[in-house]
């Protein structure tokens, strides 16, 4: 009888740390999903921005090119008039 006792308080002892385990894997796979899902959902949004984006750079190159080229005109006329 006694050894069914502690074999009893063992069991619970076990069964309790077993819950608590559990428990502490239910919080970290819910926290790995939820990482998991905030860096799907700034991935997407990063790239969202990046297609929004595209057009703004590329009209900043175009402008860019732009000023280079009257650059270059200016100082063709500076030296023609020297």
């Amino acid at each position: 009888m006694i050894t069914l006792g502690i074999l009893q308080v063992y069991y619970a002892r076990n069964r309790v740390t077993f819950l608590q385990l559990s428990e502490e894997r239910k919080k970290i796979e819910e926290e790995v999903h939820n990482l998991i899902n905030q860096s799907i959902l700034e991935g997407n949004i990063g790239r969202a921005l990046d297609s929004k984006l595209e057009p703004i750079k590329q009209d900043i190159l175009e402008i860019k090119n732009t000023l280079a080229k009257i650059d270059d005109r200016l100082r063709n006329l500076e030296a023609k008039g020297k």
